[in-house]
């Protein structure tokens, strides 16, 4: 069972205690911000590990070019 908020779009659940958003177009607004923080997430974890694998391409060729200079 829920209990409104008065002079609010909330409602407490009596049960759980927990405090529910009933505006579907708030709630329809965060799920959207959430993606969004997720799919950031997502592109900068990308990014760094493309930051890593170039460093590590970048210590490979210098690696071989020194053999190459000293042999």
């Amino acid at each position: 069972m829920r209990h409104k908020i008065p002079g609010t779009k909330f409602s407490r659940d009596a049960k759980t205690r927990a405090i529910l958003c009933n505006d579907l177009t708030e709630k329809r607004k965060y799920e959207i911000e959430l993606q969004k923080v997720k799919s950031d997430a997502r592109r900068d974890e990308e990014i760094n590990n493309l930051k890593r694998d170039i460093s590590d391409i970048k210590g490979m060729l210098e690696a071989l070019l020194s053999r190459g200079t000293d042999g």
